[in-house]
């Protein structure tokens, strides 16, 4: 039994996905409610987003945060493996779309991704470089097929947070790299 105020409004009038109820999902809604209690935690006390502050979106939205003026958005992603176990992470295709939409608008969008020894984050282009691969990707451990297109971003194109005391040392970063 799922009590719908729980899911947020923009869930009300959605149909539940067929694995809402299988044993995985409860234990995956378990793991991404952990991982964004101690993300909206590390959010609220870092300076990485200074003068900022962010509300959580209620619903199944494409994006988790919204910056309280409303020019920064971000999508957090918890994962059970560490950084490096894989060469790519992957996530949803329909979140880049609405990423690129809100970019487009003049948005700036983060894709968070919470792993077992690190988060990391990934700034979102309105291009996506040629290593990221958009391919057909997904699931079967929750009793049905979970298969849809999805963004594969390799691992090294993820910024550890640890490494930027700031979004500013992040964005003076990238003024001065060398290609």
């Amino acid at each position: 039994y799922i009590e719908m105020n729980t899911l947020g409004k923009s869930a009300e009038n959605r149909k539940l996905p067929a694995s809402y109820n299988h044993s995985a999902s409860q234990k995956d809604r378990k793991l991404g409610a952990r991982k964004e209690k101690r993300f909206e935690l590390w959010l609220k006390n870092s300076q990485f987003f200074p003068d900022k502050s962010f509300d959580k979106t209620t619903g199944w939205n494409e994006m988790d945060y919204v910056s309280d003026c409303k020019t920064i958005y971000i999508e957090l992603k918890g994962r059970r493996c560490n950084k490096y176990d894989y060469d790519t992470t992957m996530i949803g295709h329909n979140k880049y779309i609405k990423a690129r939409k809100l970019i487009m608008k003049g948005f700036k969008v983060y894709f968070f991704f919470s792993f077992r020894d690190r988060v990391c984050f990934y700034p979102v282009p309105i291009m996506l470089p040629s290593a990221v691969d958009i391919r057909d990707g997904g699931t079967w451990r929750r009793g049905c097929d979970e298969v849809k297109k999805h963004l594969y971003i390799p691992v090294g194109l993820l910024y550890d947070v640890k490494d930027f005391p700031s979004i500013r040392y992040f964005n003076e970063f990238l003024l001065n790299r060398d290609y």
